[in-house]
């Protein structure tokens, strides 16, 4: 219990930790301002996927070389004239 209630000594051992804690978080902030930057640090990839458009396979298409929608894609109904 008297190292418990030693309050001088555990003060002590806070600013040793605490100095201990400031000389490793400087020496971390050093190395991170002169990091050398390349593609491996920059940047990863998260996903990697292929989207593949549903009219790709289409074998009607416009004068214009577009597409022609199928039966099943909703046409634009025109405008109610009031």
């Amino acid at each position: 219990d008297d190292e418990l209630e030693d309050k001088d000594g555990l003060e002590a051992e806070l600013k040793a930790l605490e100095k201990a804690n400031k000389a490793r978080q400087d020496k971390l902030d050093e190395y991170e301002k002169n990091k050398k930057w390349n593609v491996d640090n920059m940047c990863h990839v998260v996903e990697e996927r292929t989207i593949v458009n549903p009219s790709a396979g289409e074998s009607e298409f416009s004068d214009k070389g577009y597409a022609l929608p199928s039966d099943g894609d909703k046409k634009a109904e025109p405008a109610a004239k009031p």
